[in-house]
């Protein structure tokens, strides 16, 4: 029941964090999922590193600057996120387990329900931000087709090693910046929401906690054996 219930809150982030290769790798894959990992945080380390060089190129000018400090910023707390995330795995392992202990395991419909009201809660904020983070980067990824500006330029002002007036230059580049940036904001909504997701579990037990305490009570007030 109790590992259950764990699948019950961390399931859409766990998927999430999963596809990424940032959660627990499977033991029959342990090399492949850290390569494939260490891929994936390439990917981010390196947009935040061209953002550096292009906010380099760009000192003198503060609408330039201010403009790419937000997505570097963005980015930069994606890696710090994830890299914490990954380097503490083994205390997010030590949590669940004692989550999932007989004492906070529900006895009742009662409990039963306490899990499943939170679980949906934490299910539709989930789909909510993936919605917007999906959103967001699609319409980021349509600015460059419909602009009239006459000249190629990509998603994003980062410094790219390509130039964009040429092919295939521009589409390697427009493609790595788009998967770039839509890892970047799975992996935000996934750390974020394992959090949120453990709080709002934390949440349910202590309610089912207090739920068993009351019983006690009323149990021993009427004299009554549990």
């Amino acid at each position: 029941m109790a590992a259950k219930n764990t699948d019950l809150f961390l399931e859409r982030p766990r998927k999430i964090m999963n596809f990424f290769g940032v959660w627990f790798p499977p033991e029959n894959y342990i090399i492949l999922h850290t390569i494939y990992m260490l891929v994936v945080m390439f990917t981010q380390y390196a947009f935040v590193l061209c953002e550096f060089i292009y906010i380099a190129g760009v000192l003198g000018d503060m609408d330039e600057v201010s403009e790419a400090s937000y997505l570097l910023f963005t980015q930069a707390s994606v890696c710090y996120k994830s890299t914490v995330f990954l380097l503490n795995k083994n205390n997010l392992t030590q949590l669940l387990e004692f989550m999932e202990r007989e004492t906070f395991s529900p006895q009742t419909k009662h409990h039963e329900k306490l899990l499943f009201l939170q679980a949906r809660t934490i299910k539709r904020l989930c789909t909510f931000f993936l919605t917007s983070a999906i959103t967001t980067c699609t319409l980021w990824a349509m600015i460059p087709l419909f602009d009239d500006a006459g000249s190629r330029s990509y998603p994003f002002k980062i410094w790219m090693p390509v130039d964009p007036q040429h092919s295939p230059y521009y589409e390697l580049g427009y493609v790595y910046q788009m998967i770039s940036i839509y890892i970047s904001a799975f992996l935000f909504i996934g750390v974020d929401s394992v959090t949120l997701s453990m709080i709002m579990f934390g949440c349910a037990q202590l309610e089912i906690i207090m739920d068993k305490l009351k019983t006690v009570t009323i149990c021993h007030e009427h004299g009554v054996s549990l």
